[in-house]
Order: C-alpha cells, then sequence, then structure tokens
C-alpha cells in the first residue's frame, strides 16, 4: 500500500526531485492546471507534471525562473 508521504527537498537545491533538470538551465516557464511548459535556455521547450504542483511553482520562483502567464 502506497502512502502520501510530503515531498521533502530543499528550496536551495539545483535539481527538484522527479525533475531532470537543473534550475540554472531553465529560463521561463507557464503553468496550466498540473501541466508546466518550461523553456530551457538551450531553446528547448519541456513539459513536466510534478506530484506536488504549488511546491514546484514555488522552487521555480525561488530559483527566479520567470513565470510568463500573463497577470503574474
Amino acid at each position: 500500500m502506497k502512502t502520501n508521504q510530503p515531498l521533502v527537498f530543499n528550496l536551495q537545491d539545483e535539481i527538484y526531485p522527479g525533475f531532470d533538470h537543473e534550475a540554472n538551465k531553465l529560463s521561463k516557464f507557464l503553468a496550466s492546471s498540473d501541466l508546466f511548459t518550461i523553456l530551457l535556455k538551450n531553446g528547448e521547450i519541456i513539459h513536466h507534471i510534478p506530484t506536488d504542483k504549488n511546491a514546484f511553482h514555488h522552487w521555480l520562483t525561488k530559483h527566479n525562473i520567470e513565470n510568463i502567464k500573463i497577470g503574474s
């Protein structure tokens, strides 16, 4: 039986748990429901669905990744 345990990580970590890219490689992001569309600094666009969207959003903003959502 799988339990829902809280995700444990440090906001200063360069890599978010379950996400394969370092914060310093990210340029901008757009969140839509559970899906994050992320522009890497090399121009590649990737998508990520985190297990905890609020924690992932917080991690992105703590690393000064620009949220390109209008009105954010």
